[in-house]
């Protein structure tokens, strides 16, 4: 192999780009195409963001000398970086490109390195409001507006930061949905009609003892309509002055902010980021395989 990572990724490219190749030929005599570089666009696109990832790596994961030793984790990080400035289509060629390069890598040197693993990212430039997660900040500013409140409103914010639930959620959930044998909070037909049951985190278990305690089994816990929960919420965010930071609901800013915590505590868990986005996916009541809905609520993936 070459001196570096630039030098292997541009040999391979070249070993597998032939002039005047014909692609729509080798697909009618069914001959694979495992990695071959059929046009000079094709190759200076491949040569243009191996280089420039050769370089990321190189200031970022010195220790990484051979495209062989290139995990997912590593473009996970370039195209982290990368989503700061490009929009979603311009990601989405880099995702064809990478897989091109595996195959041009794998073919040219004999190996069978998996770049697959990662997850493309939502771009943030040009960012749409809607997908913005509430902040930390934001959020206590919103639970000082209802410090002396008895809003139903008020306990809504808290079972979505804490449960990730949705308003429609918290309108339905009752006492005796609370489980603090399993420490669990248990959804009841939630959307899709499907049920789940949410853990009770260490740190909430005393709020959540607390809120039990003063609603009976069959009693709702947020007795009014989900209208009534947003547009209270709506007008303390108002009042607060962080409404025009979000153009979503505030409750699904919430539970975007609660999705974005569990992600990161699954991260610290050590699992991979495919894993972590599938819990999550089903602490939200999406169910799994919802990899491209779940880059819309975690926002930050590495």
């Amino acid at each position: 192999m070459g001196k570096n990572l630039k030098h292997q990724f541009i040999h391979a490219i070249e070993d597998n780009f032939k002039e005047g190749m014909d692609k729509h030929s080798m697909k009618s005599n069914d001959i694979r195409n495992d990695g071959k570089v059929f046009s000079y666009a094709d190759r200076k696109n491949l040569i243009d963001l191996s280089s420039n990832f050769a370089n990321y790596m190189k200031e970022n994961y010195k220790d990484i000398r051979q495209v062989k030793e290139i995990r997912a984790e590593h473009i996970q990080s370039f195209l982290n970086e990368k989503s700061n400035s490009c929009s979603n289509a311009t990601l989405k060629q880099y995702q064809a490109k990478f897989n091109k390069l595996e195959k041009v890598v794998n073919k040219t040197y004999n190996i069978n390195t998996k770049y697959k693993g990662y997850t493309l990212p939502l771009s943030k430039e040009n960012t749409k409001v809607r997908n913005t997660s509430m902040s930390i900040d934001d959020l206590k500013k919103l639970e000082k507006a209802f410090i002396n409140s008895n809003s139903s409103a008020k306990i809504a914010i808290q079972l979505t930061s804490r449960a990730g639930l949705r308003v429609s959620e918290c309108t339905k959930l009752q006492g005796r949905d609370i489980n603090l044998k399993d420490n669990v909070i248990h959804v009841e037909g939630g959307k899709g009609g499907r049920n789940r049951d949410v853990p009770i985190r260490e740190q909430d278990k005393e709020y959540f003892s607390s809120l039990k305690s003063n609603v009976g089994d069959r009693e709702r816990v947020c007795p009014v309509q989900s209208d009534s929960i947003n547009k209270s919420i709506d007008r303390a965010m108002k009042r607060e002055g962080i409404r025009n930071k979000y153009n979503d609901t505030s409750i699904h800013c919430i539970r975007k902010m609660y999705a974005q915590n569990e992600f990161n505590r699954c991260r610290a868990e050590g699992m991979e980021i495919k894993q972590a986005l599938q819990e999550v996916s089903v602490l939200l009541g999406h169910g799994e395989d919802r990899m491209e809905l779940m880059r819309q609520y975690v926002l930050d993936i590495k």
